[in-house]
């Protein structure tokens, strides 16, 4: 039997997936959604709803935002937002009257290295140091225990549980959009993106500015302004043209250019390059050495950034802007750029644009209408007036085969009912692009719909990734509808998790929720999901895909041939098993990941290369990465300036050298005789 084409959310019924509930009349609860990442350390993924205009202690549209924690047991159909308890989830509240906290929420990554995803929360509307609409963003830290059913953001103090970042001048509406950057500077700390599409920079009204803020160990205050920015704490992006809006839409980029670095994008969907409001976006590249206090974006120059550009007047392109993850899985990451004004089928039909990452040769500007099919391509909405491509995210692979896949938003889509919204998943594949899709193409194989439930829930208007939610190994997907009316409590707001799963049957073995032993059958490729448990993976050296889900597991591979091995949750292992096996770290970030352990031993002599950004990019959990091996087994690394060599520790019954730089720490046992680290 083919796989679905078409999925309505109603059907979605715990097994597949569940609707999230708002919890009062006009809340509009699914306005903005995220992952949150791993705030409680559990391994598993938890989810960040907003909704904006709830009214937390009667104080109207002072904004409401809840976390909802991942679980490996069985989901129920529906879950009300009210019924966070501390242990399932909790509310975060707004402070003031009319602060619509919650506008933009984000998971933030570990922006205080302590172990524990971090979340931020915008509230565009607040009256930052008394500036009307400066706005202000909130900064929650995760933590393994110790949450209450709510949260006042009024009470975070510093240091041990967040901050409060300020706008700088009235009107700038700093939090319109929030997110994570990951580490863009390679210090081992995430680091966040603040944008406030209505400042001023230069005098040059709306042009809009955007704020990366450095994560770091300690000495975060109650409050930051964001003013105060001065290149070693973080800097301020400055859009270019009156009213250009940079900052509406912001978004880390993932490694577009595969230097090790996160990069940026941020959106400027009123900017008018190729005709009034046809929309750019920036994409800023991460780098090692020292930022100035800001950065005027006309000055990316190819090396350090490049501007893409919409095709045409009223596309508005970069009203969304997301990685896109590695869709062709060529070890870049690509991106991803709504423009929900084009007219592909119609008037506002809406397009996408994907654009592939790539080494080098990058120009300073970029026309989205000349992607082709090998640099990128188009995604066209369904009929006019869909608006597709009004949010987008990368979404992880859904599927299981090894490439991840896109997720884009139509919210006036009509299949469902009248302006019930749809949105669509978008599966990666190897090549064979072509340079224009119709997302009404897409027939279960390469992708698929999700209809909203009822006319003018507008389901689609939001959409995100969700990280795995259940541990399963496969990756999840939310789709907001704000102004459904659950429970016949108008505009209350729904949103809607999509499990991952094996749709396309492109998995070969398939683990359960207990420790499984799963081994590959031929030298072909071959694509394991081992689920949640204490697992054992072993390739058959052929292009195989690894993914580990929840629990302790190894991977083990006989040849370096594999596609992608990603450990999931927990401490994960990923081990050669064969001999004169040499692995390169650089430029595998995509290839390996959530691997803390790697484990040389084989069956003969084996070596490792990595340098210290690698020591960062092995595990999205942490920042060790431990190596084991015996003698004649070889570790090659350069670790550059600020490493230090510490004193030996035991773990376990094996005793390893240390290597450490702030967060980064890399551990070689001592019985690898052939090691060659340098620290300086």
């Amino acid at each position: 039997m083919p796989p679905a084409s078409i999925i309505s959310l109603s059907t979605l019924s715990g097994g597949n997936g569940f609707r999230l509930d708002g919890v009062a009349a006009h809340d509009y609860a699914g306005r903005s959604l995220s992952s949150a990442g791993d705030v409680n350390g559990d391994g598993l993924d938890d989810l960040l709803i907003a909704a904006p205009e709830a009214d937390p202690g009667a104080v109207g549209a002072a904004g409401s935002s809840y976390v909802v924690f991942g679980q490996s047991t069985a989901f129920g159909a529906t879950l009300n937002l009210s019924t966070l308890n501390g242990t399932t989830g909790l509310r975060l509240d707004g402070v003031a009257t009319l602060d619509y906290s919650g506008r933009s929420v984000s998971g933030a990554g570990d922006v205080n290295g302590d172990g524990y995803a971090d979340i931020i929360v915008g509230a565009s509307w607040a009256d930052a140091n008394g500036n009307t609409r400066a706005g202000s963003s909130y900064l929650v830290f995760g933590k393994v225990s110790g949450f209450g059913a709510t949260l006042d953001l009024s009470s975070l103090s510093g240091t041990g549980s967040g901050m409060r970042l300020d706008g700088v001048a009235a009107s700038d509406y700093a939090g319109f959009a929030v997110s994570t950057a990951g580490d863009i500077n390679g210090d081992g700390f995430d680091d966040l993106l603040i944008g406030a599409y209505r400042a001023d920079p230069g005098g040059i009204s709306s042009a809009g500015s955007s704020y990366l803020v450095f994560g770091k160990a300690a000495g975060f205050a109650a409050s930051l302004n964001l003013s105060t920015l001065n290149g070693s704490t973080g800097f301020r992006m400055d859009g270019v043209g009156w009213y250009d809006a940079a900052g509406r839409s912001v978004g880390v980029a993932g490694d577009v250019n595969g230097d090790g670095y996160n990069d940026l994008v941020i959106g400027a969907p009123t900017a008018d390059p190729n005709g009034s409001d046809s929309g750019s976006a920036y994409v800023v590249f991460g780098k090692a050495s020292s930022f100035a206090s800001s950065l005027n974006l006309s000055t990316l120059n190819g090396t350090t950034g490049f501007r893409l550009d919409g095709a045409a007047a009223g596309d508005l392109a970069g009203r969304a802007v997301a990685t896109a993850g590695d869709i062709n899985g060529d070890g870049y990451a690509d991106l991803i750029v709504g423009a929900k004004g084009a007219d592909a089928n119609g008037s506002g039909s809406g397009s996408s644009y994907v654009v592939f990452g790539k080494a080098s040769a990058f120009t300073s500007a970029l026309n989205l209408s000349t992607l082709n099919g090998s640099t990128g391509f188009r995604l066209d909405g369904a009929a006019a007036g869909d608006g597709a491509g009004v949010a987008v995210s990368g979404m992880g692979d859904f599927n299981g085969d090894g490439y991840d896949d896109l997720l884009v938003g139509a919210d006036y889509a009509d299949q469902g009912a009248n302006n019930a919204g749809a949105a669509y998943v978008i599966y990666g594949q190897a090549a064979g692009f072509a340079s224009t899709v119709n997302l009404s193409s897409l027939n279960g194989n390469s992708g698929f719909r999700l209809d909203g439930v009822a006319a003018s829930d507008f389901a689609g208007q939001t959409v995100s990734a969700a990280g795995d939610v259940n541990g399963d190994g496969f990756d999840d997907v939310l789709v907001g509808a704000k102004s459904a009316d659950p429970n016949f409590i108008l505009d209350a707001g729904s949103s809607y998790l999509v499990l991952g799963g094996n749709a396309t049957s492109a998995v070969n073995f398939l683990g359960t929720g207990a420790a499984d032993t799963l081994n590959a059958s031929t030298a072909a490729a071959e694509r394991f999901v081992a689920g949640a448990g204490d697992d054992a993976m072993t390739g058959g050296g052929g292009g195989d895909v690894f993914y580990g889900g929840l629990g302790n597991d190894t991977v083990n591979v006989p040849a370096l041939t594999f596609q992608r091995a990603d450990g999931g949750g927990g401490s994960d292992t990923l081990a050669l098993t064969g001999a004169g096996m040499s692995l390169t770290l650089v430029n595998w970030h995509y290839k390996i990941e959530s691997i803390e352990i790697i484990d040389l031993t084989g069956s003969g002599n084996n070596t490792l290369t990595l340098t210290a950004v690698d020591v960062l990019n092995a595990s999205d959990a942490g920042n060790t990465l431990m190596i084991k091996g015996n003698a004649g087994d070889v570790v090659n690394a350069v670790l550059g300036a600020g490493y230090t060599t510490g004193a030996d520790q035991m773990i376990g019954l094996v005793t390893y050298h240390t290597y450490s730089n702030g967060q980064a720490v890399l551990l070689v046992g001592t019985t690898i005789t052939g090691s060659d680290i340098h620290v300086s």
